[in-house]
């Protein structure tokens, strides 16, 4: 599990810590980063300082949380979390402060909010979004700031997040982004204003799907192939044994997909043949021969 200092954090789906691949630590930036597979539909994230024990366990199905655990720090924190290189929420806590908090949505007013969710990553045709900035594209990322906090705020300030798609040039090697549910109502909170003094912690979450990293060596084997493999079997008999109906319906969708992109492509070709090949060539016509009466066809 990541952790600098005091503060630990994990990436939970269904109550379980996914896997962490590639962590690396960096003291100079006071920052860790890694990579974790990422599943459509389901995410989720713990942040601990330090771990508890007898703490609560949240099963978060479908939805994208960071929790926090704070035991007795001796400053006051303003934790940030970020999706795809958005701000979409954070909490102050007090000094010496003991709780868990988790992150599980962007909040959009005092009384509304809407899940995280990863989605299958969106593709466009679109030259616009050719040059759009997709550096942060595919990352969670959570920093912990010491600092003074100040009085109540009666405003709040929006969390507004652009439309991101990826250009279908784009090299970037993606699967999935962070995509939003349905807005829900919530108690009214409270809101206060915090003067930042340093950052010290960043916690950063690459994600991609599974295969992605392991076809890139960043994941190991999938055991199971490994495994019949060694019983004899062949790629394409472990092709046809790990297929299942979620699967094939994502296969489903990617192909129609593709062959949308095909089609347009095609279309596109064929307007602009037409146009360099110009108006057809009539073709010259001989007269043909009149049969003079008496005269007779030979079909013997």
């Amino acid at each position: 599990m990541p952790h600098f200092g005091k503060f630990e954090v994990s990436v939970v789906v269904d109550g379980k810590a996914l896997p962490e691949y590639g962590i690396t630590t960096s003291e100079a930036t006071k920052s860790v980063a890694c990579w974790i597979p990422s599943q459509e539909g389901k995410v989720g994230v713990n942040f601990l300082c330090p771990v508890q024990a007898g703490s609560e366990v949240y099963n978060n199905v479908q939805a994208f949380s960071v929790m926090l655990e704070n035991k007795s720090y001796p400053k006051a924190l303003k934790i940030s979390v970020m999706v795809d290189g958005e701000r979409i929420n954070s909490m102050v806590l007090h000094p010496e402060a003991v709780t868990r908090h988790r992150f599980s949505d962007i909040i959009t007013s005092s009384t509304t909010y809407r899940d995280l969710l990863f989605s299958r990553i969106e593709l466009t045709d679109d030259d616009d979004f050719l040059n759009a900035n997709v550096k942060d594209l595919g990352e969670i990322s959570l920093c912990v700031y010491t600092g003074t906090i100040g009085g109540a705020r009666s405003d709040f300030t929006t969390y507004k997040i652009p439309e991101k798609k990826v250009h279908e040039r784009s090299k970037k090697a993606l699967g999935h982004q962070v995509k939003f549910g349905k807005e829900k109502f919530m108690a009214p909170q409270n809101f206060v204003n915090f003067t930042v003094t340093e950052l010290i912690a960043t916690f950063v979450f690459k994600y991609r799907s599974i295969d992605i990293l392991r076809a890139d060596g960043i994941a190991p084997p999938d055991p199971a192939v490994n495994k019949r493999k060694a019983n004899g079997a062949t790629d394409d008999e472990i092709e046809d044994e790990d297929g299942d109906e979620d699967q094939d319906e994502d296969d489903e969708r990617e192909l129609k997909a593709l062959l949308e992109q095909v089609n347009k492509i095609q279309s596109k070709l064929a307007k602009k043949l037409s146009k360099k090949a110009g108006p057809k060539k009539k073709m010259k016509r001989e007269p043909r021969p009149l049969l003079i009466s008496g005269e007779v066809i030979d079909l013997t």
